[in-house]
Formats: structure tokens, sequence, C-alpha cells
């Protein structure tokens, strides 16, 4: 059906972008340090390949069921925007908050659960299977300082498509992404990339993105000459991200 070819061309996309968001959350300052404790509260860590590599598929399992519930609650919550979600009245707060989530990207501030939560919920875990599948379950909370814009930008998305299926699908993707580097860890800790000022300069390079997204959000109810404006400002932050002015 030549109609359908642009939506399924988008879902296309949405669900690579998806994929990439995943794999570009896992590479965060707040998750990739994670990895190797995760492993080893868990038992992956000295049982052999094998093993680790079934605890942590086990693991992004538990993710992925977490992830494709919220985006299925998107999705439905979505769909009572109706027509809405393409009313200024909907699209501006959407972009304001698109803008929000790269300034939490850039460090201006942190999206995370109460330290004492946190320390709750990491020790509800246990090692083997089980454990594995309830340590993915809250996996996510738990990562919430980095992955929260990361996956808000995917719910915002996600509620305006207003397609369920699209929706859990799409953050079950994003769960495969975030969990590649858990796999690798759980089978060969030491092919896992270093923590260094480079993840950094990534977690700025995906608030950069997020926020082209706060412009693109905004393209088809705003003037032509304050379209461009918006994309300026997005390029003038991109300068000192991209380190222009650096020696």
């Amino acid at each position: 059906d030549l109609h359908s070819f642009p939506n399924r061309r988008s879902s296309d996309l949405l669900l690579l972008s998806a994929f990439g968001f995943g794999i570009g959350a896992s590479l965060t300052p707040c998750v990739l340090p994670m990895i190797p404790i995760t492993m080893a509260i868990i038992g992956a860590k000295g049982g052999g390949k094998l093993k680790g590599l079934l605890l942590s598929l086990t693991l992004v399992l538990g993710m992925a069921v977490t992830y494709t519930i919220l985006g299925v609650v998107a999705a439905k919550t979505g769909a009572a925007f109706g027509a809405a979600a393409q009313k200024p009245a909907f699209l501006v707060p959407v972009a304001l908050l698109f803008a929000l989530l790269a300034l939490s990207l850039f460090g201006a501030f942190e999206i995370s659960l109460p330290a004492s939560l946190q320390t709750k919920l990491q020790g509800g875990a246990k090692k083997g299977f089980g454990g594995a599948f309830i340590m993915g379950l809250i996996l996510g909370p738990i990562s919430a300082p980095c992955v929260g814009p990361f996956i808000g930008a995917q719910l915002i998305q996600i509620a305006q498509r207003q397609q369920v299926f699209t929706g859990g699908l799409t953050l079950f993707i994003f769960a495969l992404g975030m969990g590649v580097l858990f796999v690798v860890g759980g089978t060969f800790s030491a092919a896992l990339p270093r923590s260094g000022d480079w993840l950094t300069r990534f977690k700025q390079l995906m608030g950069l993105v997020i926020l082209g997204f706060a412009a693109w959000t905004l393209r088809y109810i705003v003037p032509a000459w304050l379209n461009w404006t918006m994309w300026s400002l997005v390029a003038l932050v991109a300068a000192p991200v991209l380190g222009a002015f650096e020696p």
C-alpha cells in the first residue's frame, strides 16, 4: 500500500532511533559504571561466559518488560489528546519539555530517585536468574539520572503517535539497545569501554540531539524566521559542545 509507506518509514526511523538512544543511554556516566557492579550483584562475573551471557540476557528481558509497559501506557495516555496533539497548546509544552531534558543532559540538573529508594531497590536484587530478572525490572528507576531524558524524549513521541503496539515495541527496542553493553559486560567484562571525559562529552552530544527535537517539534506552527532562529540557537549551543572554542 503506497499510502502507508511514509508511515511505515517513519515507524522504522522511530524504532531505529530508539535502539540508538538505548545504546546512548548505556554509555552515559550514570549507567556505564553500573554495568560491572550490576553483573557482580546478579552473579554473572566469575561463573563462566555461558552463565554470564544467560544471566545478562535475563536482566535485559526484565528491562524490556519495564520499558515496554511504559511505552504502552504512554501510547494509551496519548490517545486522550486526540487532535489536540497537533495544536500549539500541546506542541509548545512538548518542545519546552524537550529543552528541559536537554538541559539535564548538559548538566544543569539531574532527574533522580531519592537515595534511600535507590538503596532499597538495589538491596532487593539476588543472585541467579530470578534475581537478574528482578534487577532488570528495577534498573530503569535506578538509572533515572541519565536515562530519564532519553526515555522522556521517546515517551513524548509515542504519546503523539497514539499507537499502542508501536509504543510498546519502541521502548522494547530501546531496552534492547540499552542492554547491549550489559550483555557484553556479562559475557566479556574486559570488553567494556572505560570511563573518562569522553562520556561527559557524549552525554552533552545526546543533549544536543534532544534540543534539536525541540526545534523540530515546532517547525509547523511558528513563522519561518522563528524556525530559522531556533535552529541558529541550536547551532550556537552545538559550538561549545563540539569544542569550537577549545585550543
